[in-house]
C-alpha cells in the first residue's frame, strides 16, 4: 500500500509539474489511454503545432529517432491493438 505525502514541497512540486512545465510547440511524446477499446496504454508521438500525430506504438515500444514514422493507417492499427 502506498501513502500519500503531506509533505507541503512534494506537493509544491507536485504542482509546479502540473501547472509550470515547459511547454513547446512543436514535437513530442505523450501517454495515452485507449479509453473505449482495448484500455491499454499506449504512446504517441505528435506535434502540438497542428496536432498531427507521428506515430504511435504499444507502451515501450515508441521507435526512436531515425525510424520511420509509422503512416495514419498504422498508426491507428498499432491503436487500436
Amino acid at each position: 500500500m502506498t501513502s500519500r505525502s503531506t509533505s507541503s514541497e512534494d506537493e509544491r512540486a507536485l504542482f509546479s509539474y502540473l501547472y509550470f512545465r515547459r511547454n513547446a510547440a512543436g514535437p513530442q511524446r505523450e501517454w495515452w489511454f485507449h479509453t473505449s477499446g482495448c484500455r491499454e496504454w499506449f504512446q504517441a508521438e505528435r506535434d502540438t503545432r497542428d496536432n498531427t500525430v507521428i506515430q504511435v506504438a504499444r507502451a515501450g515500444r515508441l521507435g526512436g529517432a531515425g525510424e520511420t514514422p509509422a503512416t495514419a493507417a498504422a498508426a491507428s492499427e498499432a491503436a487500436d491493438g
